[in-house]
């Protein structure tokens, strides 16, 4: 089942593709965004708890299909199917707790700042990789340059480079950071807190966060998501992305 989904109280959304360290392609957008908002319309559902099967939360977008796009229209939809995934997390009237461990790249980052509260191991990878494959991170900066520390992102933006869940926490993009031993019980502890309080009260408090600290992007994402689709429409990024992936393809057969 690609997104892994059990309701209760506490419900619980996960990415499931772990060979491919859950990787994004326009299929899964469509059903994260399908599952977010279905628990947001199940009255039994207090908390969300958002991650990924395996040993990492997402790669990020699947660069095979972003490969296979053949015109502007289509790459357009691609990354505007990012943006609905963050609009269904950012509107359900339910907190939304990301948990992340392993690598969490590119568009994966984008979903985790539109959550309400980000835990991370202490061994979690981040990073923002689009620029050394002819892109860059348009969409999700919309959220993240409301969320992390300028600087911070300027810099991972600009230059590909990965940081440590500890920058992370630094720079503003996860609420704390826990041993990988001690992650999901620091999770479970923070959701069913949560899950005691007025429902009613959870879902104005966190419309009421969002509307204060101005972190409303929807005004923004149509604009971004033509800049990038024309830069991955570009003939530059096409051979970037097919050199990445013949690298990939390479590193599995040797294995």
């Amino acid at each position: 089942m690609p997104i892994e989904l059990t309701t209760g109280t506490v419900a619980r959304i996960r990415i499931d593709r772990p060979s491919r360290r859950n990787a994004l392609d326009l299929a899964h957008l469509g059903e994260l965004a399908a599952a977010f908002q279905t628990v947001s319309a199940d009255p039994e559902v207090r908390v969300v708890v958002f991650g990924g099967v395996g040993d990492n939360f997402s790669a990020g977008a699947d660069l095979s299909e972003v490969a296979a796009l053949t015109d502007q229209a289509q790459a357009r939809q691609y990354f505007l199917g990012v943006a609905e995934v963050m609009a269904a997390i950012r509107e359900a009237p339910k907190p939304v707790v990301a948990e992340v461990r392993g690598w969490c790249l590119a568009g994966a980052l984008g979903l985790v700042g539109a959550a309400d509260i980000a835990y991370a191991a202490d061994s979690a990878r981040f990073g923002l990789p689009e620029i050394g494959l002819g892109l860059f991170p348009m969409v999700i900066s919309s959220v993240l340059v409301r969320q992390m520390a300028w600087r911070t992102l300027s810099e991972m933006a600009l230059t590909g480079r990965t940081a440590g869940a500890a920058a992370m926490r630094e720079a503003g993009l996860l609420t704390a950071v826990w041993p990988e031993a001690e992650l999901v019980g620091a999770v479970e502890e923070v959701a069913r807190t949560m899950a005691g309080h007025s429902a009613e009260a959870l879902a104005r408090g966190k419309a009421a966060l969002w509307r204060m600290a101005g972190r409303h992007f929807s005004e923004d994402v149509q604009a971004l998501a033509a800049e990038v689709a024309a830069l991955a429409q570009g003939a530059e990024a096409k051979e970037r992305i097919a050199a990445f992936l013949g690298r990939t393809a390479g590193r599995q057969e040797a294995h």
